[in-house]
């Protein structure tokens, strides 16, 4: 009885030795790419090297803009138990520092490789430019598929050469008020360097064209898939407006001028609009309004859309033909 006793206590002692061998691990990844597209996803690869043979119930990838990157930041979990080759779909936002980390859980343990940091993209590209009938230059910039003016349209002059009425005061303009036409916001020829020129509905329904030839006035697909690509949710007007307030000397918003960071590079400027009224102007220094065409029923008519000083968003409105608007071009596929 003494010689099995003392047999057992050997294998015992012997498998548990066994056993501490087999869960000790390390983790290491290398060869690591990461690659933005549409939304701004990242997709991170990687190779993942696991010494020893550890029993693995879970292992995935921690990513995270938290710089204390652990086990309760995001995280996204591999459907096989081994860790090879990662990809990883995460929604980040342009130009912003995140962190990758590796994990391994297995019976015994919770193993994690080292914490690596990125710089995601940038949402835009920079376009190759365009001049419209009129000889005016613009920059262009490329969001996803399209690419788009940075700038407010200037021209006098449809794409194949006519002239747009401009009108310069009051009078001409309610002479003129079902016919195509162009305006300075307040009849004030100075802020057209800065913000372009207004044009009513007729002259942007207009089948001459006021963009530049081979450019469009924007329908209302062109704006939807703009904005998807930049998030398509309560801040992705911050991303199209310009940085600054007028209060503070840095930029033409009023204040707050709410979460405004222009990471889509769109530029997007508080010019205001023009409608009957007692004024006949409103919204400069708070409202950015571009209009689009509405293909959704039986007849195309025109809308438009805005962005304010105060909040990160995006609305859509109604429209006439009559309201006067700054216009954003959009190229031809």
């Amino acid at each position: 009885m003494k010689k099995i006793a003392f047999l057992l206590l050997i294998i015992v002692s012997f498998s548990a030795c066994k056993k501490e061998e087999y869960i000790k691990t390390s983790i290491t990844f290398s060869d690591v790419e990461v690659t933005m597209y549409s939304e701004l996803i990242a997709i991170i690869k990687y190779n993942v090297i696991v010494e020893g043979s550890p029993l693995v119930r879970e292992s995935g990838t921690i990513v995270t803009v938290d710089p204390e990157v652990s086990y309760f930041n995001f995280k996204v979990v591999n459907d096989e138990k081994l860790l090879k080759n990662v990809s990883i779909n995460l929604g980040v936002d342009a130009e912003t520092q995140f962190f990758v980390r590796p994990y391994v859980i297995t019976y015994e343990d919770t193993l994690y490789g080292e914490i690596q940091s990125f710089m995601s993209g940038s949402y835009y590209k920079v376009g190759n430019g365009v001049i419209d009938a009129s000889g005016n230059n613009y920059e262009t910039i490329i969001l996803g598929n399209q690419e788009w003016m940075v700038e407010n349209l200037k021209t006098f002059k449809y794409c194949n050469g006519d002239s747009i009425p401009l009108s310069n005061d009051i009078t001409q303009f309610l002479d003129r008020n079902d016919e195509p036409q162009s305006l300075y916001y307040d009849f004030d020829i100075n802020n057209y360097d800065t913000y372009g020129l207004l044009y009513n509905g007729y002259a942007i329904f207009d089948q001459r064209n006021i963009c530049p030839c081979g450019w469009r006035v924007p329908t209302d697909y062109d704006w939807s898939e703009l904005i998807i690509y930049l998030g398509n949710n309560k801040y992705t007007g911050s991303k199209m407006k310009t940085t600054g307030t007028l209060e503070e000397g840095t930029g033409l918003w009023k204040q707050p001028n709410g979460f405004a960071n222009n990471l889509s590079g769109f530029s997007a400027l508080p010019g205001g609009y023009q409608e009957y009224g007692p004024s006949y102007f409103y919204g400069k220094n708070t409202y950015a309004v571009f209009p689009y065409i509405n293909t959704q029923g039986t007849e195309s008519f025109l809308q438009m859309l805005s962005i304010d000083y105060v909040r990160g968003s995006i609305e859509i409105l109604g429209n006439s033909n009559d309201r006067g608007m700054y216009t954003r071009c959009v190229k031809n596929l």
